[in-house]
């Protein structure tokens, strides 16, 4: 695929504006934000927690997810997905994992969005930390790790217990305030070894 331009460009835009009334409008509102987003240039990829996909997705909108195929399909979520030059991968086929690869392709041209990618490969809810995929290392590029805390004391907005995704969104709207902490850690810039084996 292609980076997003010309008309597809501008309805991203429109799109991205929206994004600050989303997560007002399911609680996330006053963001604490410490440290800065590095640019494309100084971080090709951005490695991030996952507890909530929905909600550090939508903070961090303008990046390109390594997301599971099957949101393609989603009327709501895929979409967007295609809109920010995410890259789908299946976890149970091998041969998808090969996706992984564009990481790489992409680090290496700056006409592509950042790319998230949630290293732990699935949803957790912060207690733990769960073994590290290789994919967002493998391109042996500068990485910035994010850290998303979700200080709320009701309702856990990890998507890691049985629920439905209307009543995790219930859930959320059901709740005042979701409070969200957002911490850009400095960039780590692999050296000459850790390039050649990550």
């Amino acid at each position: 695929g292609k980076p997003l331009s010309g008309w597809r460009r501008a309805i991203f835009e429109i799109i991205f504006s929206c994004r600050g009334l989303v997560l007002w409008s399911l609680g996330f509102f006053g963001v604490r934000v410490k440290g800065r987003q590095a640019s494309q240039a100084e971080a090709p990829i951005i490695v991030a927690n996952h507890v909530c996909g929905m909600i550090e997705g939508m903070y961090l909108l303008r990046c390109a997810t390594m997301a599971e195929a099957h949101y393609v399909h989603n009327p709501i979520f895929g979409p967007v997905l295609m809109g920010t030059s995410s890259i789908f991968v299946v976890r149970s086929d091998p041969e998808s994992r090969s996706n992984a690869k564009a990481v790489r392709r992409r680090a290496a041209e700056t006409c592509w969005p950042q790319t998230l990618v949630f290293p732990e490969g699935t949803c957790t809810n912060g207690t733990a930390l769960v073994q590290f995929k290789q994919g967002a290392f493998a391109a042996g590029c500068p990485v910035q790790p994010v850290i998303f805390r979700y200080p709320n004391r009701h309702h856990d907005v990890s998507f890691t217990f049985p629920v439905t995704s209307l009543g995790y969104v219930l859930g959320m709207l059901l709740q005042f305030r979701n409070r969200i902490e957002v911490e850009f850690l400095d960039v780590y810039v692999p050296n000459d070894l850790q390039k050649a084996n990550p």
